[in-house]
């Protein structure tokens, strides 16, 4: 491997990667929170038989949560795109990313990874202003500021976790694009 290169050596333990290694059980944890959290709401009835313990996890977590986006407010346009965007793009990405981070192929992983962790802090903020801020009458479970704070922190890391990966993985690209000009121009 040439020393113009930022890519580190395929031999190198993910554990010896702690970045890495943050990032692999991020996405690793990813596929399984949307199909089991995200996607529920949104799974057809003919799945009913199928789900039903994933539904009633659900049930509950809405239950004790008071959570207003996945109650209630999945029925709005926007909080369903947003859904189905995830659902979309993450299942593929986090396979993607899970195995790119364990094979130390990071190299082509940090632009992907720059794109989804922008969409993810961006449609973030919308959905803590609401939890936050949305006037009481206009949300489907009444909820005190303790609560609203609480779940706002629960949701908290999936704003703060993509935004450090945004900034790292910049810093990847960045690097990479220095490499590039540097032995462009030798």
């Amino acid at each position: 491997m040439s020393s113009d290169t930022i890519e580190p050596p395929a031999h190198v333990s993910l554990w010896r990667r702690p970045k890495d290694l943050a990032m692999f059980i991020f996405f690793v944890t990813l596929v399984p929170i949307t199909l089991c959290i995200d996607m529920v709401p949104m799974y057809p009835t003919a799945l009913d038989p199928y789900t039903q313990p994933i539904q009633k996890a659900f049930a509950f977590y809405l239950s004790v949560s008071k959570d207003p986006l996945m109650g209630a407010l999945l029925d709005t346009v926007w909080f369903k795109a947003v859904i189905i965007l995830k659902a979309v793009i993450q299942p593929p990405l986090a396979l993607y990313a899970s195995v790119s981070l364990y094979r130390n192929q990071t190299r082509q992983l940090a632009l992907p990874v720059v794109a989804y962790s922008s969409l993810l802090v961006t449609v973030m903020i919308p959905m803590l202003s609401t939890i936050l801020f949305e006037p009481a009458d206009r949300i489907p479970f009444p909820m005190t500021d303790d609560e609203r704070v609480r779940l706002a922190c629960m949701y908290s890391p999936w704003i703060l976790f993509p935004f450090w990966m945004l900034v790292e993985n910049y810093r990847r690209v960045q690097r990479e694009i220095q490499v590039a000009l540097t032995v462009k121009t030798k």
